[in-house]
Order: C-alpha cells, then structure tokens, then sequence
C-alpha cells in the first residue's frame, strides 16, 4: 500500500494504512462485579469462567476486558503475556474504563508489553486521573514530580498526591509518603501554592486549574543558570523575529537582548532563541537547549513554538522520540489554526502514530490545512490525496461533513465529538520502531 510522506517537513518511515469506520456496537452485558467474579474463578483455573470472559471481552465489553487484561498481566489463569495485556487494557482505555485507563498508563511507564514511552503513560493516567482514580492522579504525581513525560513541576506533583490521599483509596498511604518526601524539596511557597491548586482542582471538579497554572508557572525544568525570577518583558513578535534575524547574522548585543527577554519569560523571544539554537544560526547548534525554549514558550500558547515542538518530538531531536508528545503539542497547535500543525496531525491520525488511527479524522485535517496555510497547501493535498486511495466513499463523505463542521466551530471539538462515537472503530495507536 502506499502511505502518506512528507509530513512535516521530511520524508518519514512508511506506514501500511488500514483499517475503516464501523463495526456495530455491542453493549456490556455484564455488570462490574459479574466480570471481576469472572476473572477471580478464572484466575484459579476455571476455564469455563476464562472462556465466558474471554467471549464477553471479544463482544466489547470494557469490564471484561480490563479483567481479561489483569489476567494476562499477572499470568493468573493463562500464562502472563504483558502484550495481551496491553492489548485488552487499550481495548477498555478507549471506551473511557478509568481502571484500564490507568493500567495501560503503568505499562507504558515500564515499557510492559509496549515500547517505554513515558509520553503515552502519561496521556493515560491524565485521562484515568480526569475520572478521579487516585492510583491514576498519583502517578500523574510521580511523572511532574520527575519530569517523566513532561516538565517537572513540584507544584502540579503535590497538588495530585494530595487529590490522590483525599480520595482515602487504596493509594492513600503511599500519596501520602510521595508528599511528604517531596514537600521537603519544596518552599513554603510552593508548598501553599500546591495546597491552593488542590482547593481550585476539586472546586472545578476537573483537572483544568492544573492547566491553567501550568500556563502561567514560572517553576520550570532545567531553567536557564543565572535567570533569576521572571518580569515579563514587552517584545512584541515582530521585534522577536527581527533580534533573530540580528543575532542569526552574528551581532552579539541582538542575541543577548534575545536572551535577556526569553529569560523574562516573553514566549516570543523563547520561541526566537530555540529557533536560534535548531538552526545553529548564531549560536552553536544544540537541540536540547531548542526544545527547552520551545517548550517555555509553547506552555504559554505561543503557537509556532507548539508546532516545533512537536517537530522535535517526531524526530527525536532534543527529546526522546515520542509520538504521543508529537501528537499532544500538534494538537495544541492545531487548536490554534496553525496549517503545518493541522497536516503534522493529519499524518499522526493516517498512520496511528502516538493515537488511534482514523482516515476520516486525517482527512478532514488534511482538509483543513489546505485551507488554512497557502505554505502547507499542497503538501496537504498530496496527502489527503494518498489517503483518499485506501478510503471507502462513504469515509470521504464522513470525512467532508467533519471538515465542514470543525470548519463552522472553529473548534476541534467536533473531530473529538467524532472520535468519541462509539461507533467508530479505531485501531490501536503505533509504537515506535525499536
């Protein structure tokens, strides 16, 4: 089969394109006791109970898919195989199973029957943690607390170990400890500032103060020797770009005040000196330092430093590879209108990389960029061309209907409407090559 190339800005590994729309929808027909008394006869060799469970979880039942997981996890009636497991937890994640949700989160953390990838773990234990799952929250904790997945933020980590032990479950004790030992590596300020982001989260109901205060941290990882506190500095984008194109040519005093101002934290002269540092224009090439600045930037919604972001992540240039990270900055982007971002995350949804594949939601993208970006326009087209070879005609229809809509929302909110449809099936996403 043929598959999509050229996305973002290079020519990247094939990728065989299937899998379509459908399917129908089979309802549970167990309730969540009756699939863990399954899995607990099962697990002492009971092979009509493993068999039973085994046919509900094949008819889409989340309950019983998550059990059959844990099975196969623990090697308790069948012999333990971390890439079944894998595969039924996926299988329950995406119908919204908070307990698989987080399960498949800790074997991405582990690299268990998937290939390690910290991105990945984290977007699960976000969602599993969304739902309220204290193991979930707690491990969101453990992954701002290092800096696993994400930027390190103490703030953000004592916030959810506190969620976690408020919610009296069987992580109690150990959220406790985690706070505990990170709140001797604390201020009293953040200290404060973590116990009022508490209040603001279970006030919400949501997870959406982590956000928001995300947006505006100045409590960064691996902030630049000598920054001192921020005072955000008044550059305006234009006058970013022009002390880049100074500093690029080799004029010293452009570059520093480049450097003075992103250290104030103004996203466009970050996004400027990462630019700086991708190039090797001025400065020595290092992409490590390219996607800190990017990253300081993109966290305050700068959106060209969003999409090189999620370019670094896609190459594993600075970063780890990591297609789930890919995804998640590409999207963000994308939300804004960004052209290149809209095609990047085309091609993520073609090929199913870092989230599960669907043509008809890469085609509407593909739609959109051509659209948006007169630069990214035909790279869009050639894409949405390629794709529309392996699409049935009632995909492209769906797919024109979905453009219109995002189009008219000016929003994705309808693609994630689309995708939430559980009558859309789904293959599961691609792990990178090892």
């Amino acid at each position: 089969m043929k598959c999509l190339q050229r996305i973002v800005r290079t020519v990247l590994a094939c990728a065989i394109m299937s899998g379509a729309l459908a399917g129908t929808w089979a309802w549970a027909s167990l309730t969540q006791e009756q699939s863990r008394a399954l899995r607990e006869e099962a697990a002492s060799g009971d092979k009509a109970a493993l068999k039973k469970l085994m046919a509900e979880a094949q008819q889409e039942d989340p309950d019983a898919q998550w059990n059959l997981g844990i099975l196969y996890h623990l090697g308790q009636g069948v012999p333990q195989d971390y890439g079944q497991a894998a595969q039924w937890f996926r299988k329950a994640a995406e119908q919204g199973n908070v307990q698989a949700q987080n399960s498949l989160g800790a074997l991405y953390g582990k690299g268990q029957g998937v290939a390690q990838d910290y991105g990945q773990a984290v977007r699960w234990f976000r969602k599993a943690a969304e739902q309220g799952n204290a193991q979930a929250q707690r491990n969101l904790g453990l992954h701002y607390a290092q800096g696993l997945g994400l930027s390190k933020n103490k703030v953000v980590a004592y916030a959810l170990f506190n969620l976690s032990a408020a919610r009296n479950s069987s992580s109690l004790d150990k959220a406790r400890n985690n706070r505990s030992s990170l709140a001797r590596s604390m201020t009293n300020q953040e200290v404060e500032a973590g116990q009022a982001l508490t209040r603001q989260v279970i006030s919400a109901g949501s997870l959406q103060p982590l956000d928001q205060y995300l947006a505006g941290s100045t409590v960064k990882e691996k902030e630049e020797p000598g920054a001192g506190t921020p005072e955000r500095s008044g550059l305006t984008t234009k006058q970013a770009a022009a002390l880049q194109r100074d500093a690029a040519s080799g004029n010293k005093a452009a570059f520093e005040k480049l450097m003075t101002a992103a250290r104030q934290a103004n996203p466009y002269a970050q996004f400027s000196l990462g630019v700086l540092y991708a190039q090797g224009k001025g400065v020595t090439q290092d992409y490590g330092q390219a996607a800190l600045w990017y990253r300081k930037a993109a966290q305050q919604g700068e959106v060209k430093a969003q999409n090189d972001l999620g370019v670094l992540y896609l190459k594993g240039k600075g970063v780890a590879q990591d297609y789930g990270q890919a995804a998640l900055w590409f999207r963000k982007a994308a939300e804004q209108g960004a052209g290149k971002a809209l095609n990047s995350l085309g091609g993520f949804y073609a090929n199913g990389w870092g989230l599960p594949q669907n043509k008809v939601a890469a085609y509407a993208l593909f739609s959109l960029s051509a659209v948006q970006d007169p630069a990214s326009k035909e790279k869009a087209l050639n894409n949405r061309s390629l794709l529309v070879k392996e699409m049935t005609s009632q995909e492209v229809q769906i797919g024109q209907a979905l453009t219109g809509q995002i189009a008219r929302a000016r929003s994705l909110k309808p693609l994630d409407q689309y995708l939430a449809n559980p009558a859309v099936k789904r293959r599961k996403p691609r792990a990178l090559s090892a």
